[in-house]
């Protein structure tokens, strides 16, 4: 992700990861939307690319297959960045 993406974020626009759509309040997918303040970490695990919340538990969006993400590092990079509280 580079800067310019980030701040087209931050200006209002979406950018989309399918299945995941990013805006500067948090990430979706058809069916789940999940706020940046209520991602404590974020991670793939046996293929599977999850985030988790403050209750450890696994937070909308809904889990999505790692290979089914067109670019999974490019679209870690913002998640990463705009969620307050997961590290690194």
């Amino acid at each position: 992700m580079t800067k310019d993406e980030i701040a087209r974020i931050e200006r209002g626009e979406s950018l989309t990861f399918s299945p995941y759509t990013v805006d500067r309040q948090g990430v979706s997918d058809k069916k789940h939307a999940a706020a940046w303040t209520e991602i404590t970490e974020i991670g793939c695990t046996m293929g599977a690319f999850m985030f988790n919340g403050h209750q450890r538990r696994s937070t909308a969006p809904e889990s999505a297959q790692a290979y089914g993400i067109p670019d999974l590092d490019l679209f870690v990079k913002p998640c990463r960045h705009l969620s307050p509280h997961v590290e690194g």
